[in-house]
């Protein structure tokens, strides 16, 4: 991936190039050109160094990266997301899914490193796995810790449809409700029950238990309007992120200090060393 850059500026645009350019780029552009939303990644097939190459919008972040700053090294929670804004980035998610559902397409890899984060909302991304629905599918395609049951198999095809990727965004809003501030407000709590009431059934083990996307998106759509994701995800990020740096900075300051501290103490060891020697050999 390439940021484009003129006359010293960014264009807003990047590229990614593929090694092996007819099979990868054309199973990524092939079927999602189609997939006009606008919670959903444009494409732009362009020629890059001789070679041909996709062109798309610079995202501002990921919904991992989001995720994880909301963590410290050892795993604890330091920041938290608003319930509002935990239940506008699982509808943009379930809107660009159930577009794509209507349109007889399996993205099969749906995680939050390939949901992408932009001023307008949330885009899915990366479409390299995505099928037209049918009975024979290849198993095993995803990534692990997102994959429906269904579609892990022993044999090379199984048979598995739109569920899957259900069962992936289940998985997604599981990690943003276990980031998801605990506010005590009514409007907030009742959107946090109905959100892990539909995690739960999103990630049933039954296919046919779970709710197609287009009924997730509209249980959704009937809870509270949300506010605009990205403004207040993005201030949380910048907010993590100048907190680690000033960790950072205090690290850096705390371990000069104990260089200082442990040069000095080896210098009383050779003072006192030398005091030892220097009596013992008067003796």
């Amino acid at each position: 991936m390439f940021e484009l850059i003129r006359n010293g500026q960014s264009t807003g645009k990047c590229v990614k190039v593929f090694r092996n350019v007819r099979f990868d780029l054309m199973r990524e552009y092939g079927i999602p050109k189609n997939l006009d939303h606008p919670h959903i990644m444009k494409f732009e097939l362009i020629r890059f160094e001789g070679d041909l190459a996709l062109r798309m919008d610079m995202a501002s972040s990921t919904l991992q990266k989001l995720i994880s700053n909301c963590y410290d090294v050892r795993y604890r929670i330091i920041r938290r997301l608003h319930p509002k804004a935990v239940l506008q980035a699982i509808t943009d998610i379930m809107d660009a899914i159930s577009f794509a559902h209507q349109h007889r397409v399996l993205h099969r890899d749906l995680k939050p490193d390939n949901v992408l984060v932009f001023p307008s909302g949330l885009r899915v991304s990366d479409f390299g796995l995505c099928r037209f629905e049918s009975h024979q599918m290849t198993a095993n395609r995803g990534t692990p810790g997102y994959i429906a049951p269904e579609v892990l198999s022993s044999s090379v095809v199984t048979d598995y449809s739109f569920p899957a990727d259900v069962y992936s965004c289940g998985k997604i809003l599981h990690q943003l409700l276990l980031v998801m501030h605990p506010d005590a407000s009514a409007t907030s709590t009742a959107i946090k029950e109905k959100l892990s009431t539909l995690c739960g059934e999103m990630i049933q083990n039954a296919p046919q238990a779970r709710p197609t996307a287009e009924d997730c998106l509209r249980r959704l759509c009937n809870l509270e309007d949300g506010v605009n994701l990205s403004n207040r995800l993005l201030t949380n990020l910048d907010a993590a992120y100048d907190k680690k740096v000033e960790e950072y900075n205090q690290l850096r300051e705390r371990l000069a200090q104990l260089e200082l501290e442990i040069a000095e103490i080896e210098t009383r060891k050779d003072t006192v060393q030398r005091t030892v020697d220097n009596y013992f050999w008067r003796a």
